[in-house]
């Protein structure tokens, strides 16, 4: 597996990420000093693979940790939905804020572990990458998924309350047409994201199977925790 940039000057190959070329010193692109976080959110959306080269090249990636958070926050309530999916009313309400807090960390745990693997193999098949870019790669790939935690989730808790999240009654059963478009349009978001995570493991690797691979490993694993990790309080 192979991507790296030519030096226009004495035409060593160099990294992605380099500024610099390692052997003659000569610059090889424009520098990015920080990640813009309103024209990368535009640019992910008309070029996914070209803003995932500039997050790359981004010195500091910044609001990374930010938008973690916020992830963590929409991964919770995908998790909620799914615990109610298969247990009406599994989750209880003393403990919302509790569990709230343990799916945030356990949200950077598994970005920076999963970043952190993918950055070993990367480097076992001869490419040169960083944890840092994976990481950032998986955060901003969240894009589809923090948008439905801004709009939708604001529409969702108007038009059903509690119940959304609760599933007694399911969503469906209070207002069936709006139920099954939000869930439409959420699985679309998710589709997107996928969609996000593959063109950034692209960016990084240039190797289209792989990267295909890597995200639905990705989001499989994702789903398998949310749906299986415990809540407080244990029985």
């Amino acid at each position: 597996m192979k991507n790296v940039q030519l030096c226009p000057n004495c035409n060593a190959e160099n990294p992605i990420y380099k500024y610099s070329c390692t052997s003659c010193k000569a610059f090889l692109r424009a520098r990015v000093v920080n990640i813009d976080l309103w024209q990368t959110i535009a640019a992910l959306i008309e070029s996914p693979k070209e803003t995932f080269k500039k997050i790359i090249e981004a010195e500091h990636k910044n609001f990374v940790i930010f938008l973690n958070v916020l992830v963590g926050i929409k991964l919770f309530l995908i998790s909620v939905i799914l615990h109610s999916f298969a247990e009406i009313n599994s989750v209880k309400t003393d403990f919302f804020f509790i569990n709230l807090l343990v799916i945030i960390g356990v949200s950077f745990v598994v970005l920076s572990l999963f970043s952190y693997l993918l950055t070993k193999i990367n480097s076992l098949f001869s490419l040169l990458n960083r944890f840092r870019d994976n990481y950032s790669i998986l955060i901003y790939s969240f894009l589809p998924l923090l948008m439905s935690l801004v709009i939708l989730s604001p529409v969702h808790y108007a038009l059903f309350g509690p119940y959304w999240f609760t599933y007694n009654p399911p969503p469906y059963i209070v207002k069936e047409t709006e139920a099954y478009i939000l869930l439409f349009i959420e699985g679309l978001l998710v589709v997107w994201g996928l969609f996000l995570v593959i063109s950034g493991v692209h960016a990084q690797t240039n190797n289209k199977l792989y990267s295909i691979a890597v995200g639905c490993i990705f989001y499989v694993l994702l789903a398998a925790l949310l749906y299986y990790i415990p809540f407080l309080p244990l029985s």
